[in-house]
């Protein structure tokens, strides 16, 4: 397990480790242009985890009325299974509201890796999406996370004090 990462926005100087992330962590990899239309979004919440001065990781989460969207999570091939992408997804659960109760996010069936994490984070799969990828070709699940099936621990989580509050 490695320290507590000090989790705060990203900014345009992130975007070339950001997208290096991207890169060792998705075939179909994003670059830096498509990072910068998630940074300018008025909608959108744009988290790295630093340790040390480096980026391990980083979020992007989109805020509806009821909802929030997770877009994109990646961390580091070295740093992963170290609790980066908890701390990420926890601070962003911190996020919920009685009004604004789950986050909802889209996995490709053959990324088996982040199905595992997602039910990890205690998210549930609620439908598949046939062949709903960008090229057509594979099913993706649909995750949930819903406040009040985790209140009483998410209560708990979110009042603990020193939390890095992006």
């Amino acid at each position: 397990m490695i320290k507590p990462c000090f989790l705060r926005w990203c900014n345009r100087n992130d975007l070339e480790e950001v997208a290096e992330i991207e890169a060792e962590s998705f075939s179909d990899h994003w670059d830096e242009r498509d990072f910068l239309k998630y940074l300018e979004s008025h909608r959108c919440v744009f988290i790295v985890a630093e340790f040390d001065g480096r980026i391990l990781g980083f979020m992007i989460y989109r805020l509806h009325k009821d909802h929030i969207e997770l877009v994109n999570l990646a961390v580091r091939k070295a740093y992963l299974r170290l609790t980066i992408g908890s701390q990420l997804v926890a601070a962003m659960k911190c996020k919920l509201t009685k009004t604004r109760r789950r986050i909802a996010c889209v996995v490709v069936e053959s990324n088996l890796e982040a199905q595992l994490f997602m039910r990890f984070c205690e998210f549930r799969c609620i439908s598949t999406l046939r062949a709903a990828s960008h090229d057509g070709k594979e099913d993706e699940y649909q995750f949930v996370f819903n406040h009040s099936l985790a209140a009483k621990a998410l209560d708990a989580a979110c009042s603990g004090k020193g939390r890095a509050e992006p």
